[in-house]
């Protein structure tokens, strides 16, 4: 059940920009031209849907509720706000649906799909729903499309902003952000958000429906309660004419309960869970040529209490032992582009690291990652545009290779046909 909330919305801006509105005068016409915002750049002449964050006026919670305005989405939530969700692109499963935070992939705590709860909405700016078979352009995992998370971006003067949201259920939001310039031409952002729902409602329901006639009682939703705190920091930071350094630092931790359904309630069982993101990027142009070298960790951990197998426990007692779930993964990457004449455009990657799982009942396990992808962009004609694209990946274990190979066709400005496999 999704509360409903009222807004208040503070704004503190240092620095205003004025913008002179008019309305349209006696014999004249104001023409309005709209421009389609541009999908994924990784992925060109596919099938995407950009979402904009600023659309939804502070409204919803976390990402996944976003992503419901694009279509191929499917949202799979697994309780009321506040609660685990995952996501299906063109019914693929949620480990065959890539999340990238600025190319960065987003992996649970058990190694699978990301928990949508645990991405709260007002820390990104815009998302880029990508769908189609996309393992050669934005690499492995990525069967039924990819999410491209774009965190808000950082600007060289003073500015914040507070966003204070409440409704029922005792559900409530409070979202900042502000800017800053940093050292000499740098700049740096912190954005940060705190939800708390209690999630309780009464309900009636019939114990033995299929009884004709059979009484209603009443009932009161309990142990739903979430609590959220979630931050995301950016700086970057120029060395130069054309060099420049960028980090991107993301941490979410937070509680819920976990209620169980209505014909057996679990009053006791509770999920605690807690994970960060630290990224350093270098990049820079050399004449024509575009090259970045960048590195990245992750740790996600999870604890269940009170948690058995037919239901729940007290937890602290004996034979009802926390299950404890980690995660963590370490990668390098480098990045080279470069122009081949004047309509050829030809990016190379390389990319490796590797990967940690721990679990109460499964052990530890670790696994390397190796992979080397070759994207090129062909402009034939003014109207006609080829993207071909191969990667090679090495995961664990197994081997494997994703071609792929897109086309677009504008015959006039406002018209443009894709195909692709």
């Amino acid at each position: 059940m999704t509360p409903s909330r009222a807004f208040v919305r503070i704004q503190l801006l240092l620095v205003f920009l004025s913008v002179a509105v008019r309305a349209e005068g006696p014999g004249e016409s104001i023409e309005v031209v709209g421009q389609k915002p541009v999908t994924s750049v990784n992925a060109p002449a596919t099938a995407g849907t950009v979402i904009d964050a600023a659309q939804f006026g502070g409204e919803v919670r976390s990402v996944s509720e976003m992503l419901l305005a694009a279509p191929g989405v499917t949202v799979h939530p697994l309780g009321g706000p506040g609660q685990a969700a995952t996501l299906s692109l063109r019914g693929a499963t949620a480990d065959e649906s890539l999340i990238l935070l600025d190319g960065i992939p987003l992996q649970g705590p058990g190694g699978g799909s990301i928990d949508l709860a645990t991405l709260p909405a007002t820390l990104f700016s815009r998302m880029v729903v990508t769908r189609g078979v996309l393992g050669a352009q934005l690499g492995a995992g990525a069967l039924g499309g990819a999410v491209e998370l774009i965190p808000k971006a950082e600007i060289d003067r003073l500015s914040g902003g507070v966003q204070l949201s409440g409704g029922s259920f005792t559900t409530g939001q409070l979202a900042a952000d502000g800017t800053a310039p940093f050292g000499n031409g740098g700049s740096a952002l912190l954005a940060v958000q705190a939800d708390h729902t209690e999630g309780d409602f009464n309900y009636r329901r019939q114990l033995t429906p299929n009884v004709p006639g059979s009484p209603f009682f009443d009932f009161t939703r309990e142990n739903a309660d979430a609590t959220r705190g979630s931050g995301l920091a950016r700086v970057a930071y120029p060395l130069g004419d054309d060099l420049e350094l960028d980090t991107i630092a993301l941490f979410s931790a937070g509680g819920r309960g976990l209620p169980g359904p209505s014909s057996a309630p679990t009053p006791l069982s509770r999920e605690l869970d807690e994970g960060g993101l630290l990224g350093v990027r270098l990049r820079g142009n050399a004449r024509d040529v575009q090259w970045s070298v960048r590195t990245w960790g992750r740790l996600d951990r999870l604890e269940l209490r009170g948690v058995s197998i037919f239901g729940d426990c007290q937890d602290g007692v004996a034979g009802c032992a926390r299950d404890d779930q980690r995660s963590s993964g370490a990668r390098a990457q480098g990045e080279v582009a470069a122009p081949l004449g004047d309509h050829q455009w030809l990016r190379a990657t390389i990319e490796g690291g590797s990967e940690w799982v721990h679990g109460t009942s499964t052990g530890a396990h670790q696994r390397g990652i190796g992979s080397l992808s070759l994207a090129d962009d062909v402009q034939l004609t003014s109207t006609f545009a080829l993207h071909p694209a191969l990667r090679f990946d090495h995961i664990g274990n197994d081997t494997g290779l994703s071609p792929a190979l897109t086309a677009a066709f504008r015959p006039q400005h406002s018209l443009e046909l894709r195909a692709g496999f």
